[in-house]
């Protein structure tokens, strides 16, 4: 990318935990399916592995979430888990921003992200699209 700062939304430098965040590179954290979840840590899946181009590769984390809020480590490793634990971000107030495999960009009501985290453990979804499993999670 010619420009790095395509990576980083202009609201995200207002958090209060910025500061304090390890990686302040990008506004978005990797799903966490892209190198197979835990299965191997040394995995990389092809776009031609992915059921659907509309699967969520990146979306801004909930530094909000939990209680305490889980704050600057929301960007601890830049790769998430999409469970209930880690959420999308409301620096845009009812949802935030998801990057696809297919290359679009959209804007995710928090509800319709909350589905798509907690859609039935054996069906693949947006979030859950591990292509070395048959269910995707």
């Amino acid at each position: 990318m010619p420009n790095p700062k395509t990576y980083v939304c202009s609201l995200d430098s207002k958090s209060k935990y910025y500061a304090a965040r390890a990686n302040k590179l990008s506004t978005y954290i990797m799903n966490g399916a892209v190198c197979g979840f835990s299965d191997s840590p040394f995995r990389s899946a092809k776009i031609t592995q992915v059921w659907s181009p509309m699967c969520y590769i990146q979306w801004e984390p909930d530094e909000k979430l939990g209680n305490p809020p889980i704050g600057a480590f929301a960007y601890n490793d830049a790769s998430s888990f999409p469970d209930r634990n880690e959420g999308i971000g409301r620096l845009h107030t009812k949802g935030g921003i998801v990057l696809a495999v297919g290359g679009h960009v959209q804007f995710i009501d928090v509800n319709l992200f909350f589905r798509e985290q907690t859609n039935a453990p054996t069906a693949k979804g947006l979030l859950w699209w591990n292509p070395w499993t048959k269910n995707g999670r």
